[in-house]
């Protein structure tokens, strides 16, 4: 099934959630998968009075109100897609796939069908993964203690190779899956004549996750680093290692998109300051100076078919219950806005 989405303008919300943190927490760093709201299809009867988004850590809710203000019913496809994913290993994230988004229309849960297509060096695979019964939204089954995909597997020789051949799998890196996943959740909704219908969707987000040196929030002292940097290999004529200064611009990048406030950044070097002189128990170990960042990424999506865009936006922000993070927690807040071409 094919599903025609026409996005009029998309919206990214961006919450990091801050913490002192001790280095041994969240050695590693992961990207969230950014999920957004619900699309229709080609269909100007239909507009969306009231949006009501609610994000945490662990729960993103949204309430809707569609108003259908023609003299006739209007039966489209209602779709939520969420943002290509692929297969890490050992992801700190956790798995990208979101098994579990719900919804509710007029306080009734709805039954809806998954479309998942995959793709690999640049071609669709779906038909080669389903004649192998392969499955894709798992990669395959894949088995953390044996570190590879039990239906491929399971496959004789002659498939495994087809696989590999058509780039499933890498034959590289243990036979890893190495294909994309596109994913949309859709059913039919009805929407009565000059009625409001109520929609609630619901589910766990994916977070993102990473830790830095306190001292790497100033943005001047971060813009001062790759300056240095930039001198240091121009100096020695393109020779040194370009790689630090990678390090240091990526960094800058992800820093920049916390959107921590002076106000902010000062409150984070006091809480870590103040963490650093607690007393510590026998074998605890220092904390240092490190902040440790969760973030939870949100695409707002309306679509450009829509009588009206939103009419009523209200966003809820709900920091994690305290004593749940290490240390000290703090929000901040990200919105930025693209016209759609």
């Amino acid at each position: 099934m094919s599903i025609d989405y026409h996005p009029f303008f998309r919206t990214a919300i961006l919450l990091a959630f801050l913490a002192a943190c001790n280095p041994s927490i969240a050695n590693d760093s992961a990207a969230s998968t950014g999920a957004g709201g619900l699309q229709l299809t080609r269909e100007a009867r239909i507009s969306m009075r009231k949006e009501g988004l609610f994000i945490s850590t662990e729960k993103v809710r949204v309430e809707y109100e569609f108003v259908n203000d023609t003299d006739q019913t209007v039966v489209t496809e209602v779709a939520f897609p969420i943002p290509d994913f692929t297969f890490e290993f050992d992801d700190p994230g956790g798995p990208r796939s979101m098994d579990d988004f719900k919804v509710w229309v007029e306080g009734k849960e709805v039954e809806y069908k998954t479309e998942i297509k995959t793709s690999a060096k640049g071609r669709d695979i779906t038909p080669l993964l389903n004649r192998y019964e392969v499955d894709a939204n798992s990669f395959g089954h894949f088995d953390w203690k044996t570190n590879q995909s039990s239906d491929f597997a399971k496959l004789p020789a002659d498939a495994r190779q087809e696989l590999v051949r058509a780039g499933a799998f890498n034959a590289d890196v243990d036979s890893f899956p190495a294909w994309t996943v596109s994913k949309t959740y859709h059913w039919p909704q009805a929407f009565p004549s000059h009625g409001i219908l109520h929609v609630v969707h619901e589910y766990r987000p994916i977070k993102g996750f990473t830790r830095i040196e306190v001292h790497e929030l100033d943005p001047d002292r971060r813009k001062q680093e790759i300056a240095d940097e930039k001198e240091k290999l121009a100096a020695n004529n393109a020779k040194r290692d370009a790689s630090l200064l990678d390090e240091i611009t990526w960094l800058d990048h992800q820093i920049s998109e916390f959107c921590v406030d002076k106000n902010t950044r000062d409150g984070l070097v006091s809480a870590v300051s103040a963490r650093q002189r607690m007393p510590r128990t026998k074998g605890e170990g220092s904390w240092g100076e490190y902040v440790g960042f969760l973030w939870v990424d949100y695409i707002l999506t309306t679509a450009n078919s829509w009588k009206t865009p939103i009419q009523n936006f209200e966003l809820v922000i709900e920091k994690p219950e305290p004593g749940s993070l290490p240390g000290k927690s703090f929000a901040s807040f990200c919105w930025s806005r693209r016209e759609a071409g």
